[in-house]
């Protein structure tokens, strides 16, 4: 990402900007990127996608509200270069605002800009010629003319130019007279009130480290070049790494907190005390920040870190003596120990050739796991050619040539066992292969320390001869085995009814790619193939890195880290970015299709669109309104048709965030398939008038949470969820999913029931019925 500091009052300068497309900008200040300025951002993304142009945002180099005079209005990293000559005073009036800090730095805001597919950040000088610029003048001359605006995303309550006379109607206004896409974004909830930088603030004063990372999305870090300190907790054996406070920067509350330390490209647990350390500390007056990295002896002397701050142990106090503030010490260490040891949640433990590593450590499991996500663009022929090179480089390895040794291997570990899984998301294929075993067996061995490896070597070292190819006898038979499944998938009814149906649903009608691989295809592919496939796998996919477990320490996440090294990686490899890799899903017109097909009975697949993209956090709500339409006989549409036909169909509903749709599916009689659907359809109109019981929603929001809790307490089901957040860039993660579920609203579910449009119909017949409810088409 560019960052470029300039003033746009004036005139010099202004040709950094020139651009051959145009521009998706984002107007506001971003004081700490949390979760309402990430929804500005991933809209800013997906329309540049779509539109071929340039994701940008647009902010301030200081902060722009009225402040108190000789305020700091940036946050300055001692011992760090500040890219300000000067440290910025406001331009405008004094005011009885408080002023509370910022909440990150610049080089955070733009290092989370850059996550989120930001390609330029601009960062107009606020000065008084900024600020008594006319709102029109901002919108022809700047908006329009200079950053040359073909998209431009705001904050429902945006207002800009001189006294903050311009507001989102007038933007409105000029947008429409310019042929410029406004988006509106609404505010993000949380716990029922709206996420803002000012209730991030109150939380991080107040210690709340819990509701500062829910608002935020990520940990609140305070960054620092260590210095030198006193060395007192080296006499203990409790060294800490110390740096001053940045000025500047929202102060937490003075105390001692667990935490994760950032070095380089790796966090290490950690626990810190954050204050101005009264025992030890009579004449300075600056905020210190001190903190302890478990198991680990690193020289960080001016080295730049940052310091996470997680949970809120207890407020700094003055101890009576040395020797009483060791003993507090040694037990505020071990407790910070042990909640890092029982916090499941899964995060980033570190980076390597671009591959992140992450990490979720539990005493709840006895079971570990590693899982490997491999991401490619989706295509009909090499996603066949990446289903069968799964199949073959994990059918054997070269420490265990043919099966019956693999196998022997894998039960002698306590029934060790590698899963493959397919997935096609949007213009991406994922390939999944996950090792699970027991962590430590009951004859005190460790299963899965002595079998991670062999994942790993069938992947980055997969079983071939001296030509080169794999062996061939696994070749042939993983062929035609993966054929037969492929084949014999093609033969049950309801995924040949859910294909088909697919397929219309794609955006020329007829084009749906399976990623368990195309019969045809499969049976073409060749040694060759499969040789190219493999090196595109390891170089130009990319990979995400799951690791969890039982684990006291992150000495086996190190082992697996350094094997990593060895993945050769090219720069122009995929990327993964919420609304661009994956793409949000565009559809072609609505269509109402049937088929004649060999099934026994009828089915009835209707999908509905026009919900939000699956990096909103919107996406709860929308889950609300599925468990309400069905997933069961007591969804309310399987009540609806009870009531009306009295007969007992089941409408199973899913929501498919990824895909922004919500599919009903009914098995049934195909004489009943126009009344069924008619049903349907009415009992879904009354949702849209606002026709619904609070009984329902109550049970629906209910049902949200007990499914949250289960998946909480199966580690499959939350590896699944785990990795699906952090593609989306929501991070509904571990408490935090209830949290923000909790916070939906009936009005806002029956908000979204009335922007639901049906975008399929599809009805597969028995090839013997005489029914014909709509068009008659056959499948390409």
């Amino acid at each position: 990402m560019k960052t470029l500091r300039i003033d746009l009052s004036r005139t010099k300068g202004q040709e950094f900007l020139a651009t051959a497309k145009g521009r998706s900008i984002a107007l506001g200040y971003f004081d700490g990127v949390h979760r309402g300025h990430e929804e500005l951002a991933h809209m800013v993304v997906q329309r540049a996608q779509l539109l071929d142009l340039e994701p940008c945002m647009f902010s301030f180099d200081r902060y722009p509200k009225p402040v108190p005079p000789k305020t700091v209005l940036n946050a300055v990293v001692v011992g760090q270069p500040n890219p300000n000559k000067y440290i910025p005073e406001s331009p405008l009036s004094p005011s009885d605002y408080r002023f509370k800090g910022l909440i990150q730095t610049d080089l955070q805001r733009e290092r989370y800009f850059s996550k989120l597919g930001i390609e330029l950040l601009i960062l107009q000088e606020f000065n008084k010629s900024f600020a008594n610029i006319e709102p029109e003048v901002f919108m022809e001359d700047i908006l329009y003319k200079t950053l040359r605006a073909k998209v431009v995303v705001v904050g429902e309550n945006y207002r800009f130019s001189k006294n903050q006379r311009g507001n989102v109607e007038m933007l409105r206004a000029f947008c429409e007279e310019k042929g410029i896409e406004l988006h509106v974004v609404p505010p993000v909830l949380a716990g029922g009130k709206i996420v803002s930088s000012t209730r991030i603030r109150q939380a991080i004063e107040e210690g709340d480290m819990e509701e500062t990372t829910r608002l935020l999305g990520d940990p609140f870090a305070i960054p620092g070049t260590v210095i030198r300190g006193n060395a007192i907790g080296r006499t203990i054996g409790i060294p800490t790494a110390n740096f001053r406070m940045p000025s500047g920067m929202v102060r937490p509350k003075y105390g001692v907190y667990v935490s994760r330390t950032l070095i380089g490209k790796t966090y290490y647990d950690s626990i810190s005390n954050i204050g101005l350390r009264p025992t030890v500390n009579h004449t300075d007056p600056q905020p210190m920040v001190e903190t302890y990295i478990f198991d680990r002896k690193i020289e960080l002397y001016e080295t730049y870190i940052e310091v996470e701050l997680l949970h809120f142990l207890r407020t700094e106090v003055r101890f009576p003596s040395f020797i009483a503030m060791s003993k507090q010490m040694e037990d505020d260490v071990a407790e910070a120990q042990d909640w890092h040891l029982n916090s499941s949640d899964i995060y980033l433990y570190s980076q390597v050739n671009d591959i992140p590593i992450y990490l979720s450590r539990s005493d709840r499991y006895n079971t570990s796991y590693l899982r490997m996500e491999f991401y490619l663009p989706l295509d009909k022929v090499r996603s066949s050619e990446y289903a069968l090179l799964a199949n073959v480089i994990t059918a054997v390895s070269n420490e265990y040539p043919t099966r019956p040794e693999l196998k022997r291997f894998l039960d002698d570990h306590y029934g060790t066992k590698i899963h493959i899984d397919y997935a096609a998301i949007n213009n991406m294929q994922k390939l999944s292969f996950t090792l699970s075993s027991v962590h430590t067996g009951m004859d005190g061995s460790h299963p899965f320390e002595e079998s991670y490896d062999l994942l790993l070597d069938m992947i980055l070292h997969p079983a071939r001869n001296e030509a080169g190819d794999f062996l061939p006898q696994i070749f042939e038979t993983e062929k035609q085995n993966h054929m037969m499944h492929v084949r014999a998938k093609e033969n049950i009814s309801a995924s040949r009814i859910y294909r088909n149906a697919m397929a219309y649903l794609s955006p020329d009608g007829n084009q749906w790619v399976d990623p368990m691989g195309n019969y045809d295809v499969l049976s073409e592919i060749t040694q060759e193939d499969l040789k190219e496939a493999w090196l595109r796998l390891i170089t130009e996919s990319q990979m995400r890195v799951f690791v969890g477990g039982k684990m006291e320490d992150t000495r086996l996440a190190d082992r697996i880290l350094n094997r990593l090294e060895a993945f050769p990686r090219r720069r122009d490899s995929v990327w993964l970015i919420p609304g661009k890799f994956p793409e949000i899903m565009h559809f072609g017109k609505p269509r109402k299709m049937q088929e004649k097909l060999p099934i026994e009975k009828a089915q009835l697949i209707l999908f509905f669109n026009n919900l939000p993209p699956y990096t909103s956090m919107e996406c709860v709500t929308a889950r609300i309104l599925n468990n309400i339409l069905g997933q069961d006989h007591r969804g309310l549409l399987s009540q609806g048709i009870l009531e009306d036909l009295g007969q007992a169909y089941v409408v199973e509903s899913r929501y498919d965030a990824l895909l922004q749709c919500i599919s009903l599916s009914v098995e049934l009689e195909d004489v009943d398939a126009k009344d069924v659907y008619e049903s349907i359809m009415a009992h879904l109109s009354q949702i849209r008038d606002g026709k619904l019981d609070d009984a329902v929603f109550r049970s629906a929001m209910r049902a949200n949470h007990n499914r949250l809790l289960q998946i909480r307490d199966d580690r499959s089901l939350s590896l699944d969820l785990n990795s699906l957040e952090l593609l989306s860039g929501r991070k509904f993660i571990g408490e935090n999913a209830d949290y923000f579920a909790s916070s939906v609203e009936k009005d806002k579910v029956l908000e979204l029931a009335k922007k639901l449009e049906l975008q399929l119909a599809y009805l597969g017949l028995p090839e013997k019925s005489s029914v014909s409810m709509w068009e008659v088409e056959d499948h390409a």
